[in-house]
Parts: structure tokens; C-alpha cells; sequence
């Protein structure tokens, strides 16, 4: 049992390594600014339009500093559907959606202004367009003045410097899908004050019978600390993993004479 035991520590000490951020510094973040302009067109029921002229925009976010002051996150989401039933539908639906969002880094007790931290920065962007019949759609990425890339700008003492940039994107339903995921490090130091900004339009239109569809998504991670040594796993994943080195621990023992060959009792 005390072996089975040191495998499991063996197995959780690995994952420990494997799943958490290495946190260079004990600094926090804190919120400066949070800039949130939205607009979409009225569905078109509410406009008293023809049933069979059908348009649904979604628009959702989250913008915050974790409860710690270790983390900075913005997520936003747009999608425009539209379907026309009948020869008489002919109208556009647009949806603009702009974040910005600033903070600063402090220092702990013990920091000072100017020291070094380091940052993992996450990034997941997806723009997707799509149309049947006489319809087009367009779907767009870009940053909160809707004039450049969706962007992670760093300040110290008033020079900008880009830390990251995506875009500007635009894709229609004759375009392929951009998808953009990415994963790093960056280093910053106390007393900086960083900016993310993501921009999203999206836009449909058509006449007579037939479809459009555009999306956008956008999510934008900052946390204090190197990133992890492996990118996250699902929970099967983690599962396995765990598995997989309890009975590397195991064997480990096993081969080394921790553990007793199994044996076969006479009859």
C-alpha cells in the first residue's frame, strides 16, 4: 500500500508540473479603464417585418481581472444569422462589437517599480462567414477604432510597444474561415500599464430566399507567470495522463526491487 502510494505522490507531483503556470512574481494587476461599445440591428420581428424574413444577432462578453490580480481576460462573441423564406425579404443585419480594456502592474510588498515580470499570454480568434442563394456575409476582426489589429499594447513610461497583434480580418462567403490560436511568453515590468483591444463587425444581406451567416470570436488571456510546460489537456486527457504516470511510477518501483514479484502458490 505505501508503495501504491509513492506512485500516486509520484503522479501528482508530475501533473503539478506539467498543468500549472510557474509564477515568476508575486505582483498583481489592477483594472484602469474598461471601454464597451455595442450595436446590432433590431430583430426583424420587432420592426413589425414580414415573418418570413427571419435575423438573429448574438453578442456576449466578459472582460475582468481575476479576483487574485494575477489574471486579465477578454472574451467576446458575435454571430448574425439571416433567412429569408419569401421572394419579398431584402434587408441587411450588421453587428459591431468593441472592447478595450486597460490595467496596470503593481508591485507586491517586497517589488519595486521596474522589476521584471513575466507574462503568458493565450489567444484563440475565429472569423467565419457563410451565405446561400442571393445572400453574402462578412465577418470582421480588427481593434476598438476599427483601423488596425486586435492587440495587446504594452506602456512603460509612454512608449507603446506591441506585445501582440492579430489582424485586421475580413472574410465573406466566398473566403476561407481565419482561424488563429497562439501561445507565449513576454516579459514586462512593474509599473506598466498594458491594453487589450478587440474589435468585431459582422455584417449580412440578401434578397429573396436564402441564408447568410457571420462570426466572430475573440479570447485574449494574460496571466502573471511563465506558461505551462504542455498546452492544457481536456479532462480525459489530465485522466490519462495521471494513469499513465501512476504505472510509470510503479514500474519504476517494480524494477527497482520496491516492489515484490508477484508469485503462484502450489496446488
Amino acid at each position: 500500500m505505501e508503495r501504491m502510494r509513492a506512485a500516486w505522490v509520484v503522479a501528482a507531483v508530475g501533473m503539478t508540473l506539467i498543468v500549472s503556470p510557474w509564477k515568476a512574481s508575486a505582483a498583481h494587476l489592477q483594472k484602469l479603464d474598461e471601454t464597451v461599445d455595442k450595436y446590432a440591428t433590431p430583430p426583424t420581428a420587432d420592426l413589425g417585418g414580414p415573418q418570413e424574413c427571419q435575423n438573429d444577432i448574438d453578442q456576449t462578453g466578459a472582460f475582468n481581472i481575476s479576483p487574485d490580480g494575477h489574471q486579465a481576460s477578454l472574451y467576446i462573441s458575435q454571430r448574425i444569422n439571416q433567412v429569408g423564406y419569401a421572394d419579398t425579404c431584402n434587408w441587411t443585419n450588421e453587428g459591431t462589437f468593441l472592447v478595450r480594456l486597460t490595467f496596470t502592474v503593481q508591485p507586491d510588498p517586497g517589488e519595486a517599480v521596474g522589476d521584471n515580470v513575466t507574462f503568458c499570454l493565450a489567444t484563440d480568434f475565429q472569423d467565419v462567414a457563410s451565405a446561400a442563394g442571393n445572400y453574402v456575409a462578412q465577418a470582421t476582426t480588427t481593434d476598438y477604432a476599427q483601423a488596425g489589429a486586435a492587440s495587446v499594447i504594452r506602456n512603460p513610461s509612454g512608449a507603446a510597444v506591441t506585445e501582440f497583434s492579430f489582424g485586421p480580418v475580413t472574410v465573406t462567403q466566398s473566403s476561407a474561415p481565419a482561424y488563429r490560436s497562439s501561445r507565449g511568453e513576454f516579459v514586462a515590468q512593474i509599473g506598466d500599464q498594458i491594453e487589450i483591444t478587440v474589435g468585431h463587425h459582422a455584417q449580412t444581406a440578401g434578397a429573396g430566399i436564402g441564408s447568410a451567416a457571420a462570426t466572430t470570436y475573440s479570447d485574449i488571456t494574460l496571466s502573471l507567470g511563465a506558461c505551462s510546460l504542455a498546452p492544457a489537456l481536456s479532462q480525459a486527457g489530465l485522466g490519462a495522463l495521471v494513469l499513465l504516470l501512476a504505472g510509470l511510477g510503479l514500474f519504476s518501483l517494480h524494477r527497482s526491487g520496491g516492489l515484490p514479484s508477484p508469485t503462484r502458490s502450489g496446488s
